[in-house]
């Protein structure tokens, strides 16, 4: 009972620390003028400390349409997510969204370890029974990459 009681505490305040992140990064994103006038994801794009793939991120960067959509999305989803915790199906969206921007930051701008923690973060929020599935996915392809070898005793 107490290892339970230890393990639902834990969680409770990871999920508290990743509300109050997304809620924060959001609600500050909003106050913001180049994230009010849908431009703030265009200037990261075009500095060469953020750019893996220059030619990649110069050619979303030139779609203005798509990086007001980007933007806005991006403010959206953080102010809302806090908010969408008890409906399960809205819930699991924005995960997939999120879980979709983090990917996208990792890959565009070469922030892999911000995304893989804040990735990592949200798998919290994921539905048991998706996790357990995915567990066993994974550890049936680790079997299949890597067999096991036992030893051999003369």
């Amino acid at each position: 009972m107490i290892t339970k009681l230890i393990h639902n505490g834990a969680l409770l305040v990871i999920v508290v620390e990743v509300c109050l992140i997304y809620a924060t990064a959001g609600w500050y994103k909003i106050q913001g003028t180049r994230w009010q006038d849908g431009t703030a994801v265009y200037y990261p794009m075009h500095l060469d400390y953020f750019s893996p793939w220059p030619e990649l991120s110069r050619v979303l960067a030139d779609n203005g349409l798509m990086v007001m959509l980007i933007t806005y999305g991006t403010v959206i989803v953080q102010v809302a997510f806090p908010f969408t915790l008890f409906n399960r199906r809205l819930k699991n969206v924005l995960l997939v969204a999120m879980i979709c921007e983090h990917l996208s930051i990792a890959f565009l701008l070469g922030l892999p370890f911000f995304s893989l923690a804040m990735i990592t973060a949200d798998a919290v929020f994921l539905p048991t029974v998706f996790l357990v599935w995915l567990g066993a996915r994974a550890t049936s392809v680790r079997d299949r990459v890597l067999p096991r070898r036992t030893a051999v005793r003369e």
